[in-house]
């Protein structure tokens, strides 16, 4: 008995609708007009392959267009690859970074099993998101789709890392926050008993390695946080990075950002302990172009009544 995620995902079975209770399907047909209780939806006959190519594309795209409307925006959340009926080693997959709910047949890719443009859109696609199929694809030939969706922000916010509504009423988290970028202002910060240290800051010549050996040392003396890093990369100095890893002044830390960006693959960070790397992902949110477009709207207001903008930038 098949899965229902085979039943979706291996073209050459028809997929029975009842809409009413008992229903016991005729003979498969698109639509059974002496039964309005019961559709029946089967893949239509195509006189070649190039026909039923075509054909596989379009709800390919109309999938993307439901994920949409669930909040899935681009290839950030989620990807669909359809094996090419002609040749069947290749893959149609979705673009990267483009919004779903306008994508079209002509933005898919068709790419060999390494992951090599052959035809279609030239957009890049999803490397990490085209392994986890391809895997997929090599261990069940039989399966011409596949399908998968990340959850959104939100839900991993609900369900996963706290109680739902609950947020800080007292205040109390963070202890206290730091908008300084002076040595005294900046160690005065560090000596808290901190758990987590985050640098969200833009670089420029006064933030530049504003964490360094000494701020590290202060760091070690008291319960060695986390340092998580998603401004810039030279905001931290790499050398007194590794040296706090090495000789554990820190717990660790993570990386969306780094010195040099991106980094060579041999790379000595690479190699660091305690160290997680991410690709510069981290300003990904199903919100971030709502914010983004708020704070826009809220700049040309300024600059039509002469006042300074927010979130200026100075060049480092």
């Amino acid at each position: 008995m098949p899965t229902t995620t085979e039943v979706i995902t291996q073209l050459p079975l028809p997929m029975i609708l009842p809409v009413a209770d008992k229903v016991v399907p005729k003979k498969p047909a698109r639509y059974d007009s002496d039964d309005p209780t019961t559709k029946v939806y089967v893949l239509p006959v195509f006189s070649s392959k190039e026909e039923e190519r075509k054909w596989a594309k379009e709800p390919m795209v109309g999938v993307f267009r439901v994920f949409a409307r669930h909040g899935f925006a681009d290839g950030f959340n989620g990807h669909i690859s359809l094996r090419d009926p002609i040749e069947p080693d290749k893959f149609w997959i979705n673009p990267y970074a483009k919004h779903f709910g306008m994508l079209c047949v002509s933005d898919s890719v068709r790419v060999t099993a390494a992951g090599k443009y052959v035809e279609g859109s030239k957009s890049k696609i999803n490397t990490a998101g085209f392994i986890i199929h391809l895997t997929i694809h090599r261990h069940r030939p039989d399966i011409n789709v596949v399908c998968h969706a990340h959850s959104t922000y939100e839900s991993r916010i609900n369900t996963s890392y706290c109680v739902p509504a609950t947020g800080d009423p007292d205040g109390k988290i963070p202890v206290s926050w730091s908008h300084g970028t002076d040595t005294k202002t900046i160690n005065k910060f560090l000596k808290q008993d901190l758990d987590v240290i985050v640098l969200c800051m833009p670089l420029t010549t006064s933030s530049r390695h504003i964490i360094s050996e000494e701020q590290f040392h202060i760091m070690s003396q008291k319960k060695k946080p986390f340092v998580i890093n998603v401004g810039r990369g030279q905001l931290i100095e790499r050398e007194a990075l590794i040296k706090a890893l090495e000789e554990g002044w820190i717990s660790g830390a993570a990386l969306d950002v780094t010195d040099p960006e991106p980094l060579p693959k041999k790379d000595r960070l690479w190699e660091t302990p305690n160290l997680f790397i991410t690709p510069h992902v981290s300003w990904k949110s199903m919100s971030y172009w709502e914010r983004v477009l708020d704070i826009l709207e809220l700049n040309l207001q300024r600059l039509v009544q002469g006042r300074p903008v927010l979130n200026a930038v100075g060049k480092p």
